[in-house]
């Protein structure tokens, strides 16, 4: 993943990165949210290979083409998700309403937990392809509780986008998500080929 050598170059890869915004946008709601799955895994792949500038990338049928495998099996993932942060928000409603404080602290780290499995499941997915045997689940279990400092890198650009969503505009997400994943997968390949992990480049 390298910066581009113009502001030429740097305003095309923007406007993909926005164009494949675009597309996520629009087969996550098609699907009334339940595509949403699909949706982020192809999202993740297409921008995986913009940010290879040797690589030709041909955005909507790689998109399509990834949003199309398993969709059955990711809409019964989506919907587990959409639970897990229903749980999140009503048990976190119930410990501030009756301030229990240990409640709200392992709610905190289990939160904590779910949104670093989440960006180095969608991360490393779209990165690298597993050896025979590789289990990706393993993988990011190990990988999220090694370093720190890397979590903390991978959360901040996360952080900006949400205070942007609620303190500026909720359409600031059309344009800075994109560049919120882009630095992911940059801090996570760049962490991952240097420590050579089990894991190959795609």
């Amino acid at each position: 993943m390298t910066l581009p050598s113009s502001l030429k170059d740097a305003l095309k890869i923007y406007l993909d990165f926005i164009y494949v915004t675009l597309l996520w946008f629009v087969a996550s709601f098609l699907g009334i949210l339940l595509s949403l799955g699909s949706a982020t895994l192809a999202f993740y792949r297409v921008m995986a290979s913009l940010s290879q500038p040797k690589k030709q990338t041909y955005i909507f049928p790689t998109f399509i083409t990834e949003f199309k495998q398993k969709i059955v099996k990711r809409i019964l993932f989506t919907l587990l998700f959409y639970v897990d942060l229903f749980g999140f928000f009503v048990l976190f409603q119930i410990a501030i309403n009756q301030n229990i404080t240990v409640l709200i602290i392992v709610l905190s780290i289990l939160l904590y937990e779910f949104v670093m499995g989440m960006i180095y499941y969608l991360g490393l997915n779209a990165l690298f392809v597993l050896e025979p045997g590789q289990s990706l689940v393993s993988i990011v279990f190990i990988a999220m509780h090694q370093n720190i400092w890397r979590n903390l890198q991978l959360l901040s650009p996360l952080f900006i986008m949400v205070f942007a969503f609620f303190y500026v505009h909720p359409t600031t997400v059309i344009f800075l998500f994109s560049g919120v994943v882009w630095l992911q997968l940059v801090i996570l390949k760049k962490a991952f080929l240097k420590t050579d992990q089990l894991i190959d480049e795609e």
